[in-house]
């Protein structure tokens, strides 16, 4: 009598042990499968083809110097930002890539980026594109419009020509008036106000605080602007 309760001990401690095993085989089996299943939806997805388009999207997307973290940011145009040195990059390391056979510039209406530092830097990159893959793969620029509603849509315009082609319908608007820049010079509010500034300029051409300092343009400011708008 006395054996039977360790018989049955025994018999107990291996059934756990073996469940245990299974337990931990099935865990592992499941484990091991999700990441399987995981890896090859991820090597689907970062796979490339032989033979593709890059597609640079200017219509929904706005061109940025640096993506922002910024929670306001995030809620206007956050999840539209198109980075303007991850783009270069991926022009730069495109042009050498023989399964690129050609790049697709979708341009909105409007003009979706920073300023003309920005739309001369990416035309760079299109132009150098352009040039070492010519023959291979062709950029194509198409736009809806250039010019919504009358909008002025010179930038947009220079940067699709350095597209090999540039596709818009033949009712759409185009609406080249020349690059601009407009300044508000603020003396004549401050002399209301009674309020003098102080500004220390070392020579004629340094207009920083020219909005500041002036009620209009004077002849340096106005060659410096010229100069940076005759692209």
């Amino acid at each position: 009598m006395a054996s039977t309760p360790g018989r049955w001990t025994a018999g107990t401690g291996n059934f756990w042990t073996n469940f245990k095993r299974l337990a931990g085989a099935v865990i592992i089996y499941n484990v091991g499968l999700s990441a399987y299943q995981t890896y090859k939806v991820f090597k689907e997805f970062i796979t490339l083809p032989e033979a593709f388009y890059l597609e640079l999207d200017l219509e929904q997307q706005t061109l940025v110097e640096r993506l922002s973290n910024n929670p306001i940011s995030l809620i206007t145009a956050g999840l539209h930002q198109l980075e303007l040195q991850g783009l270069i990059q991926t022009l730069h390391t495109a042009k050498s890539d023989d399964r690129v056979r050609g790049v697709m510039a979708i341009l909105g209406g409007r003009e979706n980026f920073g300023g003309i530092a920005q739309l001369q830097e990416l035309r760079n990159a299109l132009l150098d594109f352009r040039f070492t893959a010519k023959g291979r793969a062709p950029i194509y620029a198409y736009s809806n419009t250039f010019g919504e509603g009358g909008l002025n849509a010179t930038g947009l315009y220079y940067l699709a020509s350095a597209a090999d082609k540039v596709y818009m319908p033949p009712t759409s608007c185009l609406s080249l008036l020349g690059f601009e820049s407009t300044q508000v010079f603020v003396r004549g509010l401050l002399d209301k106000l009674k309020v003098e500034p102080e500004v220390y300029r070392r020579e004629e051409y340094k207009s920083a605080m020219a909005t500041l300092a002036d009620k209009e343009f004077d002849p340096p400011h106005r060659e410096n602007l010229t100069s940076l708008l005759q692209v």
